[in-house]
């Protein structure tokens, strides 16, 4: 895959990696999780955790390790504020403040740290 999209979708295979995938945990919720980063990634048009992982690899640490550290310890995710104001900027018309309001909703509850706490694929297709 040596086209632009296949370059972004090997970039978005590592970096939207549920935490616990460090420690080889893997199940369905990972794929609430990835979904959620996803959902980061069109909005905002920018990586999640582009800048920390790019410096993990650059000190030849495990970027995921780094990403799990971040999300965990720190509790850190990436901005939604900010992916809204860059949504906002190249939206063809505006978005209503509801429909941002359950997006937010929706990306938060499918990012959450415990996968015990992220929405089912079923609930995901339901709030849709």
């Amino acid at each position: 895959m040596g086209t632009l999209f296949g370059n972004l979708l090997v970039q978005l295979s590592s970096i939207k990696k549920a935490p616990e995938m460090a420690d080889g945990q893997a199940g369905k919720p990972n794929d609430i999780f990835a979904f959620a980063m996803l959902c980061y990634y069109l909005i905002s048009g920018k990586h999640p955790f582009e800048k920390e992982f790019k410096e993990a690899e650059a000190l030849k640490e495990n970027p995921l390790r780094v990403v799990k550290t971040l999300m965990t310890s720190n509790n850190k995710r990436p901005d939604l504020n900010e992916a809204f104001t860059a949504w906002d900027g190249v939206a063809k018309s505006k978005v209503s403040d509801k429909v941002k309001s359950q997006l937010r909703n929706l990306i938060e509850t499918c990012w959450q740290r415990e996968p015990s706490q992220r929405l089912t694929a079923s609930q995901v297709i339901a709030v849709l």
